[in-house]
C-alpha cells in the first residue's frame, strides 16, 4: 500500500515541477515580447507584457527572489523612461 502511494505521488511532483518550469519560460517569453514592444515605441503593449512577467514571477518564484526584484526595478525604470514618475515610485 505504501509503495502504491509513493508511485502516485512521484508523477504529481514531476507534473508540478514541469508546470513551474513552463511558467518560468512563459515569463521569459513575455519579457522578450515586452522588450520588442518597448523598442518599437509601443509602450502600452510593453507595460502589459512586463506586468504579466511580474504576475507570473509572484506565483512561481515569489516576491523574495532576486529575479522578482530585478523585474520591479525594470518596471520602475520603464516608468521613468516615459516620464511617469508617480508609477515609477511604486516599483522602487
Amino acid at each position: 500500500m505504501r509503495y502504491k502511494l509513493i508511485l502516485l505521488i512521484i508523477p504529481l511532483i514531476l507534473i508540478v515541477q514541469t508546470l513551474g518550469y513552463a511558467q518560468e519560460e512563459d515569463a521569459n517569453y513575455w519579457m522578450q515580447l515586452g522588450a520588442q514592444f518597448y523598442n518599437q515605441g509601443d509602450f502600452r503593449s510593453a507595460i502589459i507584457c512586463f506586468l504579466r512577467v511580474k504576475e507570473i514571477q509572484e506565483r512561481t518564484i515569489g516576491i523574495n527572489n532576486a529575479s522578482y526584484a530585478n523585474t520591479l526595478n525594470g518596471l520602475g525604470t520603464f516608468h521613468l523612461s516615459i516620464s511617469d514618475y508617480s508609477q515609477a515610485e511604486k516599483y522602487f
